[in-house]
């Protein structure tokens, strides 16, 4: 194409295999990701390289998760149970995994602030575990850098 005369291209594979087409030249990329508009990035004091791009999007993609938990949650009742902070919530999703492995490690978002669950204590016993029992997140806070 005559608008990427002279750039360098880079096509970056994300995990669920769509790919973004990154042109890059001095210190400005150009972004274009499935049907969207291309997107302009210039840096003042880099000069873009292909290694420079891979950190970008890497640091990028995790801080993407951090701000956006898949689950989200508000509580007014809190505690402190062995050093960790625990709170008090809603079970989002119906669940049969006695573990609640698909809340452990996740980032969530509990009264707007971050973080990470550490476990899970149930209070109703039986299973499955219904939507929206109480349940205990006990988690530590993420600190954002």
């Amino acid at each position: 194409m005559k608008e990427d005369e002279g750039w360098n291209i880079l096509r970056l594979v994300l995990p669920d295999s769509s790919t973004i087409n990154i042109a890059y030249k001095g210190n400005t990329i150009r972004i274009r990701a499935y049907d969207w508009k291309p997107i302009e990035l210039t840096f003042k004091r880099h000069t873009i390289d292909e290694n420079c791009i891979c950190k970008y999007f890497v640091k990028k993609d995790r801080l993407v998760q951090d701000i956006r938990p898949k689950y989200s949650f508000s509580s007014t009742n809190k505690a402190t149970v062995k050093g960790k902070q625990v709170f008090y919530v809603e079970n989002p999703e119906e669940c049969h995994d006695e573990h609640f492995s698909y809340l452990m490690n996740e980032i969530v978002s509990i009264n707007n602030n971050l973080y990470k669950v550490l476990a899970v204590e149930r209070f109703v016993h039986g299973a499955p575990w219904k939507k929206g029992e109480p349940i205990g997140l006990i988690v530590e806070e993420i600190n954002e850098k």
